[in-house]
């Protein structure tokens, strides 16, 4: 209450920061956006400040994984003028062309529109210190199971060094791995920091864990496995 809301630079500084890192370690094969535009400058029910430049720059950012193949699905959103001006923000973005510098294309407070090189974000004012360092702690809770994460000269806390989760936990059904946990959990609370790391794991595994027998019998399964072995 009484603080700014968040716009351009400190999502900017959430993807940076966080989702990107994270990004990179999970190598996806493809990226989907559910793009509502619901923190676009006008929602009435987001109330955040991104502008169009902001998309741009957020979508320009996400371009750079899965060799590009992303895909911004419209769907929601409550103000018509602002997914619109977004959306052609985003158009522009993943067709490699640059925000105009006019109108509603200008970042924030002063911003340039100009682009600098490589970091484009640069153009951007910093993040406001009250959503920097809730992104910060965000950061750190989150370097526990993605070492990506940690700052230069950061260790691990050393219960994430610590816990080991039994390979029994890692496949079968969930049914199975929750079992296999909880037989190898000393007590409560290690069961919960096991689950958490169980669950880190579980979404960086390298292969596609094999699912129940009564799933791999639906058609569905065989035609989404097949359209990603397509992939190049």
């Amino acid at each position: 209450k009484g603080l700014p809301p968040p716009g351009d630079a400190e999502y900017i500084d959430a993807f940076r920061r966080i989702l990107l890192p994270l990004a990179a370690d999970f190598r996806p094969d493809l990226v989907l956006v559910s793009a509502g535009f619901d923190a676009a400058s006008g929602d009435p029910l987001g109330e955040c400040e991104v502008s169009p430049a902001g998309y741009h720059e957020l979508t320009r950012m996400l371009a750079g994984l899965a060799g590009g193949r992303l895909v911004l699905a419209l769907e929601g959103g409550y103000n018509l003028d602002s997914i619109s001006n977004s959306m052609v923000a985003c158009a522009r973005a993943l067709l490699g062309d640059s925000m105009p510098n006019d109108g509603d294309g200008q970042p924030p407070d002063g911003g340039s529109g100009d682009s600098c090189g490589v970091e484009e974000a640069c153009r951007f004012p910093p993040a406001h210190h009250f959503h920097a360092s809730t992104v910060e702690q965000v950061r750190a809770h989150l370097a526990q199971f993605w070492p990506s994460l940690c700052a230069p000269g950061e260790d691990l806390p050393v219960h994430a060094t610590e816990l080991r989760v039994p390979a029994a936990a890692l496949r079968g059904t969930k049914a199975e791995m929750e079992k296999a946990l909880k037989e190898h959990a000393e007590s409560g609370a290690e069961y919960e920091r096991l689950r958490e790391r169980q669950e880190a794991l579980l979404f960086q595994l390298e292969e596609m864990p094999k699912p129940p027998p009564h799933v791999l019998a639906q058609r569905g399964w065989g035609v989404l496995r097949e359209s990603f072995d397509r992939l190049p």
